[in-house]
């Protein structure tokens, strides 16, 4: 990939639009020229590696998340949900992006397959806290396979959709003829059990327990890159800490908590972080 003097004034705006937003932008009330900062962010990103020829999925896949931002920058009921689905395309394209430059015999799948699991336990164990139920009678072990069943639900349409490229470097995919197939369904049917008996939890957490199955498959995806590609590993973890501390302000802090003087410049800083780390990782490590 090669950075024409454009690519490199657009990256540079990226970056200026990034400081501009964390600076001063970040703690100002929701306007228009507030969330076109934002979205100058990664629209200019994009328009810088698409001059550079980067991967053109990841490229879309930038737009969505610009398209994200902008709509988020806004306190309107609508934005959370319309912006919840661009980062859920957003998310799903960076997983086919990583397919594309997956090595077929990736080295350590024992650390690969560790770190994984230790993230996804982690991720569950924060959503149990976060959808925690204080009223008697609410079984905290029910609330765990809700939302194990959540993030099944989540994960198996992604899972199904790019079984063969999982399969075909080693990943653990499935077909309809595999004989694991029905331990898949089986496991489906249960989490459906599961997410019904907890269907007072509300759609809008249960899209976001979606929301969180398929950025575990973005990260868990990015673990089996070429160890060169380290910042998509490392940006892939940020996005997770970056979404967590949002839906801690989201769903459990009040309005006026004095945490939200660290927590919201944390969300900016490690999303753009993120975002810069994972781009470099995929369109400029050859």
């Amino acid at each position: 990939m090669h950075f024409e003097p454009a690519s490199w004034a657009l990256s540079a705006l990226s970056v200026a639009a990034a400081l501009a937003y964390g600076f001063v932008f970040e703690r100002q009330a929701p306007s228009l020229a507030r969330a076109l900062v934002k979205a100058l962010f990664l629209a200019a990103l994009a328009a810088a590696l698409h001059l550079a020829h980067a991967p053109g999925l990841f490229v879309v896949a930038l737009i969505c998340a610009a398209v994200g931002d902008f709509l988020l920058a806004f306190d309107k009921p609508i934005a959370l949900p319309l912006g919840m689905l661009a980062f859920l395309i957003m998310q799903a394209l960076y997983t086919l992006s990583y397919l594309d430059v997956l090595p077929p015999n990736p080295a350590l799948a024992w650390l690969r397959h560790a770190l994984a699991a230790a993230i996804g336990a982690v991720v569950l164990i924060y959503l149990v806290w976060l959808w925690r139920e204080p009223r008697p009678g609410r079984s905290p072990v029910l609330a765990a396979l809700a939302i194990a069943g959540a993030l099944a639900i989540g994960g198996t349409p992604t899972l199904i959709a790019l079984s063969g490229k999982f399969e075909s470097f080693g990943m653990g995919g499935f077909s309809l003829t595999d004989p694991n197939l029905p331990l898949v369904v089986a496991v489906l049917i249960a989490s459906i059990v599961f997410v019904w008996v907890r269907r007072d939890l509300g759609a809008v957490k249960l899209a976001g327990m979606v929301y969180a199955a398929v950025i575990l498959q973005m990260a868990y995806t990015s673990l089996w890159l070429p160890w060169a590609r380290w910042p998509v590993m490392l940006g892939a973890f940020l996005f997770l800490l970056s979404d967590g501390v949002l839906s801690a302000e989201l769903f459990r802090m009040a309005p006026d908590a004095p945490a939200r003087r660290i927590t919201g410049p944390a969300v900016w800083w490690t999303y753009a972080a993120a975002q810069l780390l994972i781009a470099y990782g995929v369109a400029c490590i050859a």
